[in-house]
Formats: C-alpha cells, sequence, structure tokens
C-alpha cells in the first residue's frame, strides 16, 4: 500500500486487456480503458504473516491462486471523472491525516482493510495525507469538502468531471462491495463469468513477477515521519532510500519508518507522483 507493487500492475493489466478485449467492435470501443485493483493480503488483523511472496521467476498457477484467492469475476463499466475522482477519494480514505513535521504517525487507518485501497492503473494522480479523508470506514462521507487526490491525469492531461473511461473491477466492488458505492446498472458494459485469478492465469503463463514498470500510490507529506506494520520476514530491498525499520512490537510485528522526501517546487501535493506514466 506505500509503494510499487508489480503484482496489482500485473492483475490490473490482466483485466484491462481482457475488458478491451470484451468490448472491441461496440460503441465503447474507443474510450480509454482504466483497471481497478486492491491487494488482499496486507498483514493487519490477520496477523504478521498474512502477505503474499510471489518469488523471481516463473508465475505459477499458485501464485495467482494466492494473489487472487477470491472468485470474484470482470466487471466493466463506463465512468465520468467525477465518479473515477470519488473513487480514489474512497481507496485514500484507507489512510490517516498525516501532521506535517511530526515523528512517527501511523499511517493506515486499522478500521479499514487492506482490500478496500484500490489502486487505479491508467490514470497519474497524487494523495494528499495532509487533507482529511473524504470517506468514514463505513463508506459514509465523514468530510464532504475533502479533497487528498491532486494533479488527477490521464495521458499528461487533467481529468475533468466530464471525462469518459471504461473501468475494469470486479464483481465484488462493482456491486457495492467494501463500503464503495455500486456503480449504476445502465454503466455496466461487461458482467464477466470466468473468475478473475482465471484470467490472470491465461494472460501470463509464462509470466514473470516483478516484471513492468513500477510505481508508488501515495504521497508523503514532506517533513512527518509514518510508521506502518511489516510482515515478520520482509522481502529485502522493498524500502526507498531513507525509509528503515523501526524495531518490532509485542504483538510479532514489525514497524517499517517512511521518511518523507524534501519539499518539491510544486504547488500543491509535494512528492512523488501516486503512479507515474507506465511505459511498455
Amino acid at each position: 500500500m506505500t509503494r510499487t507493487d508489480p503484482m496489482l500492475q500485473l492483475i490490473n493489466r490482466a483485466k484491462a486487456r481482457a475488458l478491451e478485449q470484451a468490448v472491441r467492435g461496440t460503441a465503447d470501443e474507443g474510450l480509454p480503458v482504466l483497471s481497478a485493483t486492491a491487494p488482499f493480503k496486507t498483514g493487519g488483523r490477520a496477523g504478521p504473516q498474512y502477505y503474499t511472496d510471489v518469488p523471481a521467476g516463473p508465475l505459477r498457477l499458485r501464485h495467482a491462486a494466492d494473489l487472487y484467492s477470491f472468485p470474484n469475476t470482470l466487471v466493466g463499466a463506463r465512468i465520468d471523472g467525477a465518479r473515477l475522482r470519488d473513487w480514489l477519494e474512497r481507496a485514500a480514505s484507507c489512510f490517516r491525516l498525516i501532521v506535517p513535521d511530526r515523528a512517527d504517525q501511523m499511517l493506515c487507518n486499522s478500521l479499514m482493510p487492506g482490500h478496500a485501497f484500490d489502486v487505479i492503473d491508467g490514470i497519474r494522480y497524487r494523495i494528499d495525507l495532509t487533507q482529511p479523508p473524504r470517506y468514514a470506514p463505513d463508506g459514509s462521507i465523514a468530510n464532504p469538502g475533502a479533497s487528498r487526490i491532486v494533479d488527477l491525469e490521464h495521458d499528461g492531461v487533467p481529468v475533468t468531471d466530464s471525462d469518459r473511461f471504461l473501468i475494469a473491477t470486479n464483481s465484488y466492488r462493482a456491486f457495492g462491495g467494501g463500503s464503495y458505492p455500486a456503480l449504476p446498472e445502465p454503466d455496466i458494459v461487461l458482467q464477466g463469468e470466468t473468475p478473475v485469478r482465471d484470467i490472470l492465469r491465461g494472460l501470463h503463463p509464462q509470466g514473470r513477477a516483478g516484471d513492468g514498470p513500477r510505481h508508488a500510490h501515495m504521497v508523503l507529506c514532506p517533513g512527518a515521519r509514518r510508521q506502518r506494520p511489516a510482515p515478520d520476514r520482509p522481502r529485502p530491498a522493498r524500502l526507498s532510500a531513507g525509509n528503515r525499520r523501526s524495531g518490532g512490537h509485542r504483538s510479532g510485528r514489525h514497524r517499517n519508518r517512511l521518511h518523507a522526501p524534501a519539499p518539491a517546487a510544486r504547488a500543491v501535493g509535494s512528492g512523488p507522483l501516486a503512479n507515474p506514466a507506465q511505459h511498455p
């Protein structure tokens, strides 16, 4: 949730490609295709070993099952820029409010599971954690005027409320799972019967974990330090420069301390892009 995850990218690419194939020859074929997915195993209440660790090398069937353990099917829908931005605000509500220049603040809201944090590929955006979350854990509006999503772009152009896209998601999320608003039925363009994990297996029978570009999904506020629970056996070299493990906890978990970068010369939301442009 706090760094680039190539496995989420792989799932998003599989779903986006399946949706693109499904709408060929229809009136929706020319719309840009986005894809949303969420991490399923993120520790938390399930314990410090509840993570997926796919080793370097060929992507096996057991890896696909571990990455996507639920039988959710693929759903494709039309979406406008306003709903897209609100979707991202719902996802960004998984994080706590971060106060700049304050040390060792917990990053994740423990009342919200990791699978509530959707990552949407095909766009660029930044998350400003100095702003309060718009949504409460139950999906109700907590701060109506709050806006954490800044610099939302598609192909280098700012996204407006009236812009139109297609989005690939799963049946659980599309119909209101995870306290997300259900997608309007008239906007559904695909209700697939094949589980997403089977789409993933079919698209990448010889895939390799970690292939492809990488991106982060959040902005670290300059001057602050955040902590998040970490697996008890973390993979090496996963934290960026300046981040380090801060020690153990009586629960058996370790914590990683993430240091914010120096302020960038930008007017709003200093920090790295939430999902920088992807390159073939």
